[in-house]
């Protein structure tokens, strides 16, 4: 049966995907879900492909669509894509577990090269180079771990594929690491455990400069990612997880586009880079993970 959104309860199952240790329930279909999550990122018009999981209680749903007009091939939760700027998630762990930066206050200097993002061209705090997404910031910090310390980081931790070919401060940006949406849960899901190989301070750390915003008493930590790589792919990331106090949801949204795709109309470029996040909302929403927006 070809159902885009699945509840997995078999136990083999889901703990190959996530080792969560948790007292799996039997979760129950509603068909008023099924199918929803192709047609939520079929709104967005790029192929995709979303995984949401519960494993306390073992839900887990995915759902997949293919731009008919697209040449790119079709995006499954096991589809290996460059991280972006998510991987600044990872890298601020092993920033700071090498004390490259102290805390989140620590100043990240600005290298002085003026950027069309004005926000950036500043020095930063580390919560703030991650708000803000500051790649050159970013690109400083991993050039001072140097490419030994983060290949150790890379195979200890098992981050997607471990390859860091393709230069220091751009192999996650247009070089060979590649993570697929599974992986980018198992890694969110043992940052939140506090079940990473960094030490604890800095794993929570790392939690606490994710946090997006807060609704309706729904904690939203995240980071997305944006990039085009040399075969003109445009790959886009939204991932994170919720927590209500009592219930906590992993999410992982990956959106690619061709530049033929991109060319199409002057918008292509907005829309495809906030669609990841809007794709994701209105999932949550309609899943009652975050509230219904107020009429």
């Amino acid at each position: 049966m070809n159902r885009s959104l699945r509840y997995f309860f078999t136990c083999t199952t889901l703990f190959a995907i996530l080792a969560t240790g948790a007292n799996l329930l039997q979760a129950q279909e509603r068909p008023d879900n099924l199918d929803s999550l192709d047609q939520i990122l079929a709104t967005s018009g790029y192929n995709g492909t979303m995984i949401i999981v519960n494993p306390e209680s073992g839900q887990w749903l995915q759902g997949a669509y293919q731009n008919p007009d697209e040449t790119l091939p079709p995006l499954d939760i096991d589809s290996a894509a460059i991280p972006a700027s998510t991987f600044k998630i990872f890298s601020s762990l092993v920033a700071l577990q090498e004390s490259v930066v102290a805390s989140a206050e620590t100043i990240i200097p600005w290298d002085g090269v003026e950027r069309s993002r004005s926000e950036i061209n500043q020095d930063l705090t580390l919560a703030d180079a991650f708000r803000y997404s500051a790649v050159p910031h970013y690109q400083g910090m991993v050039k001072t771990v140097g490419e030994s310390r983060m290949q150790h980081w890379l195979d200890l931790a098992e981050y997607g594929n471990q390859n860091l070919d393709g230069g220091l401060t751009t192999f996650w940006l247009e070089g060979d690491l590649r993570i697929t949406p599974r992986q980018q849960l198992t890694l969110l899901q043992s940052l939140n455990n506090l079940s990473l190989p960094f030490d604890t301070n800095v794993q929570q750390t790392v939690k606490n400069i994710m946090v997006n915003r807060e609704e309706s008493g729904v904690i939203i930590r995240g980071k997305t990612g944006l990039a085009v790589t040399g075969n003109g792919m445009n790959t886009s990331w939204w991932v994170g997880w919720t927590d209500n106090g009592s219930q906590i949801w992993y999410f992982a949204t990956l959106l690619q586009a061709s530049q033929n795709t991109m060319a199409e109309t002057p918008e292509a470029q907005a829309n495809f880079i906030t669609a990841r996040q809007a794709v994701t909302d209105k999932a949550l929403r309609h899943l009652e993970i975050l509230p219904p927006l107020s009429q």
